[in-house]
């Protein structure tokens, strides 16, 4: 398991609100790690859970203060997989980096977001989203285990929303 996820993981496994929560719904397991922000260094981590009987998630953010976001509709393209985070070899800095490395090979504009995600979702894999000044999303999959870029997509966050 990779340091950065363990450390923030064991801090959340040792907390009240996940033992009541795990007490509350215990058919919930594990689905993803994310982080969302301009910053990805000095965002929190939001762990999420989902409950396969309600078919709805539970968030953990990692603040200093755990907050937790009780049980919310989800848009599921898909079955949603246990994340094993024992499992992941690639640090998320180590996938950021290749995915920040493959961007500007191609890309000018300034990235005003970042979207990460860890999830097992066909493979286990990082799923790294840049959105820069004109909304342009540029994501890139890569591999959890051997730090392959599995995929890259590009768009415009416009086109999708209109």
């Amino acid at each position: 398991m990779v340091e950065e996820i363990a450390s923030v993981f064991n801090r959340l496994n040792e907390s009240k609100e996940l033992k009541d929560f795990r007490e509350k719904y215990p058919e919930a397991y594990l689905a993803s790690f994310s982080l969302v922000g301009e910053k990805p260094d000095s965002a929190e981590w939001q762990i999420n859970y989902y409950n396969p009987e309600s078919n709805k998630m539970t968030s953990f953010t990692m603040g200093s203060v755990i907050s937790v976001t009780p049980e919310q509709e989800i848009l599921k393209a898909g079955e949603i997989n246990k994340l094993e985070i024992s499992e992941v070899k690639i640090s998320f800095e180590r996938s950021m980096a290749a995915a920040k490395e493959k961007f500007l090979e191609n890309n000018t504009e300034p990235v005003q977001n970042n979207i990460i995600i860890l999830q097992n979702s066909e493979k286990l894999k990082w799923h790294i989203t840049f959105v820069t000044s004109s909304l342009k999303v540029v994501s890139y999959d890569i591999d959890a285990i051997n730090g392959k870029i599995l995929e890259e997509k590009s768009g415009s966050l416009v086109k999708k929303i209109s």
